[in-house]
């Protein structure tokens, strides 16, 4: 079964700002893969990472900043991100991945950096397999309606004005191909200057192929696995 998202959910924030909490969508189930992204502006502090948590990706597009963690899904228990200083504003979402294998693998990542647009292009990345999950997030200023490309499906858009207002957009699709994809704009109601991040999702590691190997001598050509002790 490839990378497949089950749900998303939307970060809490503490009155000072100083936190950013999430809980797992109430779907997740043990062995599903965690991703959370932090968005925040390049020139806050970056959140300490919390235990069993690891940071994958940071990407900058102008004044914001969106950071990637992933974990292994255990007892459902909310993450907090903490903050040295209480920052203009954060926001963030927490997804789960599952798959037929545990973890997942990120094989690719890239930010664009967009200054008043309405078309918001997501970045181009690159992938192996056949099969992908193609993450896209886009966070502008202000609160217009923002709109996935063709081909993405919506998992959730948002926006937030704490201290200052920002918009995040969450999107998915299945690449179904390899090599270099370039991806689709989304569409903003007003012009707006933000980030977008891509990011490739797999199951797994591809499997180690299979290996040209000689049994017997004069006879090569033969495909299969080289189970001989080595000399």
């Amino acid at each position: 079964m490839p990378a497949t998202i089950v749900a998303s959910s939307r970060a809490t924030f503490s009155a000072s700002a100083l936190t950013l909490t999430m809980a797992p969508p109430a779907s997740a189930a043990r062995g599903d893969a965690l991703v959370a992204l932090v968005v925040r502006g390049n020139s806050d502090p970056a959140a300490s990472t919390p235990a069993g948590w690891s940071l994958v990706a940071g990407n900058v597009g102008g004044v914001i900043r969106i950071d990637m963690y992933t974990r292994a899904m255990d007892d459902g228990s909310p993450v907090v991100f903490r903050f040295s200083t209480k920052a203009n504003e954060w926001q963030g979402a927490i997804l789960a991945v599952r798959s037929s294998a545990p973890g997942i693998v990120v094989e690719g990542s890239a930010s664009f950096a967009f200054t008043g647009q309405t078309s918001l292009s997501l970045p181009s990345v690159s992938c192996q397999q056949l099969t992908n999950l193609v993450l896209g997030v886009w966070s502008g200023s202000g609160a217009p309606t923002l709109t996935p490309p063709s081909g993405f499906t919506l998992l959730d858009k948002f926006s937030t004005a704490m201290s200052t207002n920002r918009s995040l957009m969450l999107g998915y699709q299945v690449a179904g191909a390899t090599g270099t994809l370039t991806l689709p704009a989304a569409s903003s109601s007003a012009s707006t200057s933000g980030v977008s991040f891509a990011v490739v999702l797999r199951d797994r590691v591809p499997p180690t192929p299979v290996e040209l190997f000689d049994l017997v001598p004069g006879n090569i050509g033969l495909l299969g696995r080289d189970t001989r002790p080595a000399r």
